[in-house]
């Protein structure tokens, strides 16, 4: 004798347990629950979608919010059908980048500002990045 045992997968409780741990629920609905949204309108639940990037726009002087830079952060890849909820956080090697702040959020990119007194050559140069997620809606019913 072996010691194998051939009817082991054949035990009462075995194969269900085989098949949860391989095929998990298929038709476990979505987790993410947005509650409200920039557009004010409902969306269908099943279309949440929450979508991340680093962003490497080039950045300009702001004509608006004067000394303020700006860049535009594309998020078409994500394929949001209406403005998402938008969080983004600037990083950047040997610098304090400050806070960031998030505006004209559209479907597929947003512009993000930096801190006051900052120039876009400057961060151009120092390669400042931007971290951001996103949570929208990528149909709508």
């Amino acid at each position: 004798s072996s010691g194998i045992n051939a009817e082991w997968p054949l035990r009462p409780g075995f194969a269900l347990f085989l098949l949860a741990i391989l095929f998990p629920d298929l038709t476990h609905q979505n987790e993410l629950r947005i509650l409200t949204t920039p557009d004010g309108n409902p969306h269908p639940e099943p279309c949440a979608l929450t979508c991340a990037g680093v962003g490497y726009g080039t950045w300009s002087d702001s004509g608006i919010f004067i000394t303020r830079a700006y860049a535009a952060i594309d998020m078409a890849g994500c394929g949001f059908t209406s403005p998402p909820i938008v969080t983004a956080s600037i990083r950047a090697f040997r610098t304090f980048p400050g806070e960031s702040h998030v505006r004209d959020v559209e479907a597929s990119m947003f512009t993000v500002y930096s801190k006051e007194g900052v120039k876009g050559t400057d961060i151009n140069q120092q390669d400042w990045k931007v971290h951001w997620v996103a949570v929208g809606y990528v149909c709508d019913f």
